[in-house]
C-alpha cells in the first residue's frame, strides 16, 4: 500500500512538470548514404511538426520563444571525417526550413558524426522565457512543483532500498541448475543459475548481457553452442571458466 502511494507521488510529480512546460521532439528518417537534403516526405515531415510548435500557447506568448536543438547523424559506413561534415549538413538543411518558418526561434544545430550509427536527425524543441516579470517569491504553482518533485526524489529512494531489501532476501532462494554438453567426444558440465523461469549461464553474450533461457532444454542448446563457437569472446570466456574450474570436463 505504501509502495503505491509512494508511485502515485512520482507519477503525480510527473503530470505537473508536464503541465506546466512541455515541448516535443521529431526524428527524421528515410536518408540514403551520403544524402542530405530533403525529399517531399521528409520536407511535409518537418513542416507538420512546425506547426504543432506554432499551436503551443507559448507560441503566442511575447515573452517566449521557441528553443530548438537539431542534432544531425550518420551511419558509419565510409570515414570518420566524410561523416562528420554529413551529419552536419543534414542538420543544416532542417535548420535553414525551420529558420525560414520560424525566424524568432533560437536555434541550436548539433553535428553527431557517426557517433549513433544512424542516418537520421533528431529535433528537440521546447520554449524559453526572454522577459520574466518581477515576482517576489515562487508562485503557486513552483511551489507545488517544488514539493511534488522533492517527494518523488524521496519516493525513488524508499523504492529503491526496498527493492535492494527484497533482492537480499530472495538472494538465498536462488537455485542452480547441472548443464551437461558433449562437444567434440567429451563431456561438459557447468551449474546455470535458475532465476524465476531463467536458466542463467555465466557467460556474456554479444548484448553485453549474461546468457539466458527459459527451458532446460533451451540452456543446454545454448551451452553446447558456446562450447563449439570458435568466436574470440567465447573462446576467452570458456578458457577462463575452464581454468577455475566453474567448467569440469571429462572424455
Amino acid at each position: 500500500m505504501e509502495k503505491r502511494a509512494l508511485i502515485l507521488l512520482v507519477c503525480m510529480a510527473i503530470l505537473a512538470i508536464a503541465n506546466v512546460a512541455k515541448g516535443g521532439e521529431f526524428v527524421v528518417t528515410g536518408y540514403n548514404d551520403g544524402e542530405f537534403t530533403l525529399n517531399n516526405s521528409r520536407e511535409m515531415q518537418v513542416l507538420e511538426e512546425i506547426e504543432k510548435i506554432k499551436k503551443d500557447a507559448r507560441f503566442q506568448d511575447q515573452n517566449f520563444i521557441p528553443n530548438i536543438l537539431v542534432e544531425g547523424l550518420a551511419s558509419l559506413k565510409g570515414n570518420h571525417i566524410d561523416n562528420e561534415g554529413l551529419s552536419e549538413k543534414r542538420a543544416n538543411v532542417i535548420v535553414a526550413l525551420i529558420s525560414n518558418k520560424l525566424p524568432h526561434a533560437k536555434i541550436n544545430r548539433l553535428p553527431k558524426g557517426d557517433s549513433e550509427n544512424t542516418k537520421e536527425v533528431h529535433v528537440k524543441w521546447d520554449f524559453v522565457q526572454t522577459a520574466k516579470p518581477a515576482k517576489s517569491g515562487m508562485d503557486t504553482a513552483a511551489i507545488i512543483i517544488t514539493v511534488l518533485i522533492s517527494t518523488a526524489v524521496i519516493a525513488v529512494v524508499v523504492l529503491r532500498r526496498a527493492k535492494s531489501n527484497d533482492k537480499e532476501v530472495t538472494k538465498d532462494q536462488t537455485q542452480t541448475k547441472s548443464v551437461i554438453a558433449k562437444v567434440d567426444g567429451k563431456t561438459y558440465s557447468i551449474s546455470a543459475r535458475v532465476d524465476g523461469r531463467f536458466y542463467i549461464l555465466p557467460f556474456m553474450g554479444d548484448n553485453g548481457e549474461l546468457v539466458k533461457r527459459d527451458s532446460p532444454e533451451k540452456v543446454k542448446k545454448a551451452f553446447v553452442w558456446i562450447m563449439r563457437n570458435k568466436g574470440e569472446g567465447f573462446t576467452a570466456q570458456r578458457n577462463e571458466l575452464l581454468s577455475r574450474g566453474v567448467i569440469s570436463v571429462s572424455n
